[in-house]
């Protein structure tokens, strides 16, 4: 469905909530993925009896269009800095196409710092020092891990995701999907009154 609708962009919303103890302070960060190819692609055929091949897809023109959303979500939303996660010291053609078209697009902003780093490493500094991102944006598998990793390392926090986005401008629009971290359905009331309260305000 994604791609016959062209849904291209997941954005999801890591953020400390007030008035909530978290393992972690001062969170504020967004996740940027592409939905529509990468290892989701769903290209497999049986080549022969006993053997899969699955097709990881990376074309320059989705890159692009995923790392220009990223930028201009980051300005739109007050947001500074812009990381592209990636796997290319090990897929050097594939992700090394991402990062590179990342990077160049970033060039068009200026305002923006920004940097890239593989998704190993980025998996690590993801539960020792979180503060350290700010809009990450990848490719489709790596980003449905890093917000799942996100998501139970802050378990009284809560996961804002917003699916099938396509503008950076309209992302408040979209419904928001709200999910509680492992052993803290005991908050589900109060997570939801603060998300009540915080409708609006945006990712700022």
């Amino acid at each position: 469905m994604r791609q016959e609708l062209d849904a291209y962009a997941s954005v999801v919303l890591i953020k400390n909530i007030p008035g909530l103890e978290t393992r972690h302070k001062n969170v504020d960060l967004c996740i940027i993925r592409e939905n529509t190819e990468g290892e989701y692609s769903g290209l497999e055929h049986q080549s022969v009896n006993g053997v899969v091949e699955s097709l990881k897809i990376i074309t320059r023109t989705k890159a692009e269009r995923i790392a220009k959303f990223a930028c201009a979500f980051a300005i739109a939303n007050n947001r500074k800095k812009v990381t592209a996660i990636h796997k290319a010291n090990i897929m050097k053609l594939a992700d090394g196409l991402f990062r590179n078209t990342v990077k160049k697009v970033a060039e068009d902003y200026p305002t923006l710092e920004y940097n890239d780093m593989i998704v190993d490493n980025a998996s690590m500094q993801a539960v020792s020092r979180p503060q350290q991102f700010d809009v990450m944006v990848m490719p489709n598998l790596y980003g449905g891990k890093s917000a799942s990793l996100f998501a139970l390392r802050f378990a009284n926090s809560c996961r804002y995701s917003y699916q099938h986005c396509s503008s950076p401008r309209r992302w408040s629009r979209c419904r928001p999907r709200l999910q509680h971290g492992p052993r803290r359905r005991h908050f589900r009331a109060r997570l939801s009154t603060r998300w009540s309260r915080y409708q609006g305000q945006g990712s700022g």
